[in-house]
C-alpha cells in the first residue's frame, strides 16, 4: 500500500502498521518513513540514473536493483592518522598476525614502540585489509551413497558383579 505525503490514511486497514502512523498537527496523515529516508532514497535512484518524470513504469529490474545496491553499500570512511599509522606498520602487524599474537597484545605492542592508535581502529585495519578473524573455508566431506559404507562404533561393555532379577 503507497501513501503519498497528505494522504488521508485513517481508513486504510487495520492492525499495528495503521496504529503506528501518528497525525500532524494541521491533521496532515504520517506515512510511516522518515523524510531523511526518502531523501535518500530519492538521491540513490538520480545516482542509478533513474528518472523521476517516468514515474513507476521506468522502474524496472535492473534499475531497481541497482538503487538496491546503491543503498546497501555503506559510507566510505574518510581516513584517520590512526588508519595511516596501521597502514604504516602493516608489514609488522601482518607478521604478527602470522605468529598468532592477539590483536591486543599487537595494540600494546604497537603503543610501546609509540605508534599510539585506537584498538577499534587496529580492529577495523585488520578485519578488512588483513582478512583478520576470519575462519578457514570448510571443505564438504564426499558421502557415498546409502549401503556402500557402514560406520561402526565399538566399546566395551562392564557388567556388574552382581544381576538383580526381578520377577512379578
Amino acid at each position: 500500500m503507497a501513501f503519498s505525503r497528505g494522504q488521508d490514511v485513517r481508513n486504510q486497514g487495520s492492525g499495528p502498521a495503521v496504529a503506528r502512523r501518528s497525525r500532524h498537527q494541521d491533521g496532515r496523515a504520517d506515512a510511516g518513513y522518515r523524510s531523511e529516508d526518502g531523501r535518500r532514497y530519492v538521491r540513490a535512484a538520480e545516482e542509478a540514473a533513474l528518472n523521476r518524470a517516468d514515474g513507476a513504469d521506468g522502474l524496472d529490474d535492473e534499475g531497481f536493483m541497482a538503487v538496491l545496491a546503491l543503498l546497501k553499500t555503506p559510507p566510505r570512511r574518510a581516513e584517520s592518522d590512526g588508519r595511516r599509522l596501521c597502514e604504516e606498520q602493516r608489514e609488522s602487524i601482518e607478521s604478527k598476525l602470522g605468529q598468532r599474537v592477539r590483536l591486543a597484545k599487537i595494540h600494546r605492542l604497537l603503543i610501546r614502540q609509540g605508534v599510539v592508535v585506537s584498538y577499534s581502529t587496529l580492529y577495523r585495519f585488520a578485519v578488512e585489509e588483513l582478512g583478520f578473524g576470519r575462519n578457514a573455508a570448510t571443505v564438504p566431506v564426499v558421502n557415498g551413497e546409502p549401503g556402500e559404507e557402514l560406520q561402526l562404533d565399538v566399546g566395551n561393555i562392564v557388567l556388574p558383579a552382581r544381576l538383580v532379577t526381578f520377577a512379578m
